[in-house]
This record gives structure tokens, C-alpha cells and sequence, in this order.
């Protein structure tokens, strides 16, 4: 099954759910009530919750997982207390013995230890909400491309239309994950832009998400026209989680025009939040941001999370 949305409350609670495979649920209202989508106390077999984004509430309270790796899994408000993974071993690129002690739920149960065994994969698949991969490029106003792995605190880089602008936060600087990113071809180059799945990039006069895009979809060029034509949009494992963000809100990735922002949050809202910061830069106090930076290089996502704060929207209007 592929994209599912539902206008209602969606109740597959006390059911028995075998071989369910879906890439996206949204859970649209036409009030401002958030729906809920309820799996609780129901079995659920197979690959269930790979590459899912749910828009809206998730409830797997007492959810028996058999052999489900969950992957790229984005709710708005998940609940997993009292859940049971039998065979489980990642979360989000995590051991689920280290993820159910913040989401009350119980790791392995079929393990006489409880522990996660040995990993089968190194690819972290949480981290990809927020960054491009070592490999992905930007511009310095002498025109050098510059490897985001080499890419320094306060250089600056090309965001768009012949201007340019300091970089002065990182929101992940990790050079040896790999983690998976959607890899989109177009006609301007032969060189794809890779970011993640939930970053914002300038697609048909909107800011919408990379997981979003199309083949036929129309992206901004580094010159602000939107003549860069899709041709396919694949899934590839790359090294590197880099998310750098400049003063000026933008950058220009690959020869691509994208935001500094994810769906972490409302882009416009992030801006903001980060006004601050961008203060602080400008009146010399590199130290003091610079410090901030380091602390959110490993946990850019979940502050928001953390404070309730809504994961941004598919697509935003300019």
C-alpha cells in the first residue's frame, strides 16, 4: 500500500495485522482537531513502519512488534508504552533497548537478556531529517566548491542570485554515520541533490519536503529560476550528516537553491527561533554560538519534540 490518508479517527486497535506496508499516512481534518491513528493492543507482523510519516497522533500503547524494523518513522505524537518489539533490533537507527526507556516500551522480549544483538546495519535512520552527506557541495563567492565535510564555521557560501551569506550554525556536523537520503536527478546536472527526506528545498514556487518531489517536478537553480526539470528520485546510503545553516535562511547545495531548514519544524518558525543566534554572530560573539552549535550537533530533532512543538508541514507557500 502507498500513501494513505485518512479524514477521520482511524481505529485498527485489538486487531491482528500481517504483511501491512505503508510509505506515507497523513490524518487530515477539516477542524483543527488532531486524529488519531490507534494500533494499540494489536499484533502487527512484518515490515510495518519503513519510510512512514504521520501526520497526526500514532497509538501503539501495548502493541505486540513481531519482526518489524521500524525506519524513517515520523509522528506527530507516537505513543509506544507498554509495547513489545519480540525481535527487534534498531529504532531509528538506535537499539531499542536504548529507545524504550524513554518511550516505556519493552526491547526483545523474546531474548532471555533483553538486549539487542549484534547490529545487521550501520545505517542511522533518524538522523537524516536534518542534513546533507559529506559529499554534497556548496559555493565560496571566489567560486571554489567547497565539500560539505571541509565546509568551516562562518564561511561564507552561496545561498542564491549571485548573493552570499556566513554559515554560522550547524545543526549536525558527523563525518562517519551513513544514513540514508533522498538522491534527486535532474536536467541541469549530472551531479543529483542529496538531502534528507524531510528537508526543505524550493520545488514549483513552494518550499516543500525532498521526500515529496517528483519526476516532472520543477527545482531553483542556483540563479533563482525554476528551470531544474526532476527526472527520478531515488533512496541511497551515503556518508556524512551535515546540516549547515546560514544568516541568510538559504543555500545552494549541488547547484540547487534549498532552505537551511527541515520538517523539523514550520521553516518560518525555526528562522526565527534562531534570530537570536544570528544576533549574537553579527556582534562579534562567535564563541558563544559556536558553543551552542556543539550542543546541538548530535540532538537537533528532538528539542522541539521535547518542548511540543509541531513538525513542519509537506509544503510551504513563498
Amino acid at each position: 500500500m502507498g500513501n494513505v490518508t485518512f479524514n477521520r479517527n482511524a481505529d485498527f486497535s485489538n486487531s491482528q495485522i500481517l504483511d501491512l506496508y505503508w510509505d506515507e499516512v497523513n490524518m487530515e481534518s477539516n477542524t483543527k482537531e488532531k486524529l488519531v491513528l490507534d494500533f494499540s493492543n494489536t499484533y502487527i507482523n512484518r515490515r510495518v513502519l519503513a519510510n512512514t510519516t504521520i501526520v497526526g497522533k500514532a497509538d501503539f500503547t501495548d502493541a505486540i512488534f513481531e519482526t518489524v524494523y521500524i525506519e524513517n518513522f515520523n509522528a506527530t505524537q507516537p505513543r509506544f508504552a507498554g509495547a513489545q518489539f519480540r525481535e527487534q533490533e534498531f529504532i531509528d537507527g538506535y537499539c531499542c533497548s536504548r529507545v524504550c526507556i524513554s518511550l516505556d516500551c519493552m526491547c526483545n522480549v523474546s531474548q532471555p537478556s533483553g538486549e539487542c544483538p549484534a547490529g545487521r546495519s550501520n545505517v542511522n535512520v533518524s538522523a537524516p531529517l536534518t542534513c546533507f552527506p559529506a559529499d554534497a557541495t556548496v559555493s565560496r563567492p571566489d567560486g571554489l566548491v567547497v565539500r560539505m565535510e571541509d565546509l568551516q564555521y562562518a564561511d561564507k557560501v552561496a545561498v542564491g542570485d549571485g548573493s552570499h551569506s556566513d554559515v554560522f550554525f550547524f545543526g549536525h556536523r558527523s563525518p562517519h554515520p551513513v544514513s540514508e537520503f533522498v538522491s534527486i536527478h535532474h536536467a541541469g546536472s549530472q551531479t543529483p541533490l542529496r538531502l534528507s527526506p524531510g528537508h526543505y528545498l524550493y520545488v514549483d514556487g513552494k518550499l516543500r519536503t525532498a521526500r515529496s518531489v517528483r519526476p516532472g517536478d520543477r527545482l531553483r537553480g542556483a540563479d533563482g529560476e525554476y528551470d531544474l526539470f526532476v527526472l527520478n528520485v531515488k533512496r541511497q546510503q551515503l556518508r556524512g550528516l551535515y546540516a549547515p545553516t546560514s544568516v541568510h535562511g538559504d543555500l545552494v547545495v549541488d547547484g540547487v537553491m534549498v532552505s537551511s531548514y527541515t520538517d523539523v519544524m514550520h521553516p518560518g518558525l525555526a528562522h526565527k527561533l534562531l534570530h537570536p543566534l544570528r544576533l549574537l554572530y553579527r556582534y562579534g560573539l562567535d564563541a558563544v554560538v559556536s558553543r551552542v552549535t556543539a550542543l546541538h550537533q548530535t540532538s537537533f530533532a528532538h528539542v522541539p519534540r521535547a518542548i511540543g512543538i509541531p513538525h513542519g508541514p509537506q509544503a510551504v507557500d513563498n
